[in-house]
């Protein structure tokens, strides 16, 4: 082959794919149509569709959409409706439309139709008629009759004239549809928060202006106040979610009562980068929509249609200017929050590193408890003002304000604003305080002392102790003057001093968790004060640990605390822990561990736990497999059951079965619901005048006789108990009000 022959040939190869492509750029491609082949609509290449008219007896509907140039080559964009009105579209309500179509089965597809055949299947005068463009080629879709057979309804396509389809009736619910389901719902466009310069809402009874400033939202009309931001995003939130039920396209603004509206919304966009979006967006209340009573009528601008809303769609527009006023004491949310600056008695400031706090004063930095700073900037954000008054100069020197006593700074991540709180001075219904530059000094409630001035210890790493509860040996309990040790003896724990005696093992090891894992509920204090009753606690509690400590992926406290650092396995000393608690407090009791001199307090669970001996609250059930005889005295009755071979007897006859089965079910399953002490007992506790007393004879086991005596009721009410105690052991019990009821009503 020559090479001009080569030149040739590539000018006409070069040729026909320019021809091609320019060709096929307006038409469907091979592969498009490949991939809708079994389909009835064949053509019907979604991202290609441009137009789509529907027509339903005297109802038409046209949605059209451009090309968009950020878009790709053969995608189309926004959805608009041209036709009975110009308006943008619902694209939700386009997207179903379309999907109808797109995938549009034939139940049956039928060849060969005649014109007679048309007529029939009434495809020759259709009920309804769908036409849509793609790729600048028309498609008419045509909507006929009903199977006889009960399948369906008939179609035609214009692009296959010799063939009809049955397909379900869901495809004439898709089109079955009037101009308002097509129309956007939307109100409104999307509000950025950022846009915004200002708000202005009124009603019939007041009017309210809120204006962004460098210092964040400020109240400017009907009184200047800081502005609630939580209650202005509800508002921005309200215009992205609220939606049209209903056209009303009279046009009759005084019919509706829009020429006076109940509630007016304005929202000024002047920080818009785009100056087309700047325009105020204003929102119309008038009164209830005809025939519907939980709506109302709505209209957005002077152009934009009237419609119906949901009454509860914009409820937000009822907020009032005093939801629009900030109460809070701070409103910042933590997840906004980097760094919070203390200045006071102590000077120090919380930071956030690495998504976790630090407390830090001067040079030194160490972790923050994340619980607590949460806990802190939730409880600050709970307190409301109680009464406000103007920030003149002689109120801030009344009020302790011109120089507080104390200040916190929340400082925003984003170094957009802060919060700065200043404490002033208090009088018997609370504290006066002043939020940044709010032209108003607020009365807040007292507890708005205690977290402006913070101690930092509060913010201290509440994880105590990570120790492993198996790794607990010795557990010593001093308990109003009396020592209580407690001792594992393989798996399980026996008390050996005051007594020797079981020791109740979900006591013992609930007791032997929460030190394991000492968490603080809080810190309270750098050292104890007389109000914390450290110097005389009432439990001291020594525990001792052996074994290797978890590794640090296990929960290991990777801080250093008193009680020793992570070490290898073979060389873990013995942990010596020393628990010191005192006074009752809300949530637990004060309490100090080992020498630290800070003041924490201790959960009111392992308060509760120590309250009584540790000793086994099953020391009172018998088996009745191990009775030779039950002897109950009650008063000056006494009722004695003997074993009598598989059965008992009660004084010279056999004792009710079922009755006696009961009680002796009652006495195997006997656990007292806690302990009182050891030693003997109170005259208080009543043992010299029982109101029960059950003389056990056991045929096997020791002791082989002993007393169960029931003294006095300790406490009343549906957790009532009794003061309860065996012959031969030297401590006491609290025993349900329930069980002692069940063997003082038995009778034989």
């Amino acid at each position: 082959m020559s090479k001009r022959t080569t030149i040739v040939l590539g000018v006409i190869a070069l040729a026909m794919a320019l021809f091609i492509g320019i060709f096929e750029s307006g038409m469907l491609s091979t592969g498009e149509l490949e991939a809708r082949r079994g389909r009835v609509l064949q053509r019907f290449v979604r991202p290609r569709v441009s137009d789509v008219e529907l027509v339903s007896g005297e109802t038409r509907i046209v949605l059209h959409r451009d090309r968009e140039e950020d878009l790709d080559e053969f995608e189309l964009g926004h959805w608009q409706l041209t036709a009975p009105i110009a308006s943008d579209a619902d694209q939700d309500a386009v997207d179903q439309l379309l999907s109808s179509l797109e995938w549009l089965e034939a139940r049956r597809s039928l060849s060969g139709i005649s014109d007679e055949d048309r007529a029939r299947f009434g495809l020759a005068e259709p009920r309804a008629t769908v036409r849509f463009t793609v790729a600048g080629e028309d498609v008419t879709v045509v909507l006929g009759g009903e199977d006889p057979r009960g399948d369906g309804v008939y179609v035609g396509v214009s692009d296959r004239p010799g063939e009809a389809f049955v397909v379900g009736q869901d495809f004439v619910e898709a089109l079955q549809h009037d101009v308002a389901h097509f129309r956007r719902k939307e109100l409104f466009d999307s509000v950025r928060s950022a846009d915004v310069s200002a708000v202005e809402l009124s009603t019939q009874q007041e009017r309210a202006r809120v204006e962004r400033t460098e210092g964040g939202w400020m109240l400017r009309e009907p009184y200047e106040a800081l502005a609630r931001t939580a209650s202005l995003e509800e508002i921005f939130s309200m215009t992205r979610e609220v939606r049209a039920t209903r056209f009303l396209d009279d046009g009759d603004l005084a019919r509706h009562g829009l020429d006076q509206p109940s509630r007016e919304l304005v929202i000024r966009r002047e920080r818009a980068e785009d100056e087309a979006n700047r325009a105020p967006l204003r929102l119309r209340i008038g009164g209830a929509c005809p025939g519907r009573e939980a709506e109302v009528v709505a209209r957005v601008g002077d152009e934009g249609p009237i419609v119906c809303v949901t009454a509860e769609s914009i409820s937000t527009l009822d907020l009032g200017v005093d939801r629009l006023r900030e109460s809070r004491l701070v409103a910042m949310r933590d997840d906004e929050m980097e760094r919070a600056e203390i200045d006071g008695d102590a000077d120090y400031q919380l930071r956030r590193e690495d998504m976790s706090w630090q407390i830090v004063q001067g040079e030194d930095a160490r972790a923050a408890d994340d619980d607590a700073v949460a806990d802190w900037t939730r409880e600050m954000r709970a307190l409301e003002a109680l009464a406000y008054e103007p920030a003149t100069d002689e109120a801030l020197r009344a009020r302790g304000l011109a120089a507080p006593r104390a200040t916190i700074t929340l400082h925003r991540s984003d170094q957009e604003r802060s919060e700065r709180v200043a404490l002033g001075t208090t009088d018997g219904d609370g504290v006066w305080v002043r939020r940044g530059d709010d032209p108003q000094i607020a009365r807040f409630p007292l507890a708005a002392v205690e977290l402006l001035t913070a101690p930092a210890i509060r913010f201290r790493d509440r994880r105590l102790v990570r120790d492993v509860e198996t790794n607990a040996q010795d557990l010593v309990v001093l308990r109003e003057g009396v020592e209580e040790r407690v001792q594992k003896r393989g798996t399980e724990w026996r008390v050996t001093t005051p007594v020797e005696i079981a020791a109740d093992g979900v006591v013992t090891r609930d007791v032997v968790r929460a030190i394991a894992s000492l968490t603080a509920v809080r810190f309270v204090a750098d050292r104890a004060s007389a109000e914390h009753g450290l110097e005389r606690p009432r439990f001291v509690v020594t525990a001792t640990f052996e074994g290797a400590l978890p590794d640090e992926d296990d929960g290991a406290d990777e801080h250093d605390h008193e009680h020793g650092e992570h070490a290898d396995e073979e060389e873990t000393p013995p942990r010596v822990l020393v628990l010191r608690i005192g006074a009752a407090t809300e949530g637990g009791a004060f309490a100090q561990l080992g020498e630290d001199p800070a003041v924490l307090v201790v959960a009111s669970e392992l308060i509760e736990s120590l309250e009584g001996p540790l000793a086994s609250r099953d020391l009172l059930a018998v088996e009745s497999s191990e009775l030779e005889s039950l002897a109950l005295v009650r008063g000056g009755e006494r009722v004695e059951l003997r074993r009598e071979g598989d059965g008992w007897t009660a004084g010279q006859g056999p004792a009710d079965e079922a009755r006696t089965t009961l009680i002796l079910d009652r006495l195997a399953s006997m656990r007292a619901v806690g302990t009182t002490r050891y030693g003997e007992p109170a005259p208080a506790d009543g043992m010299a005048s029982p109101v029960l007393v059950l003389e056990i004879r056991r045929r096997s086991g020791s002791p082989e006789q002993y007393e169960l005596r029931v003294g006095a009721p300790g406490a009343a009410g549906a957790d009532g108990w009794y003061h309860a105690r065996r012959s031969d052991l030297a401590v006491g019990f609290r025993l349900g009000a329930a069980v002692v009821r069940a063997f003082l009503d038995y009778q034989p």
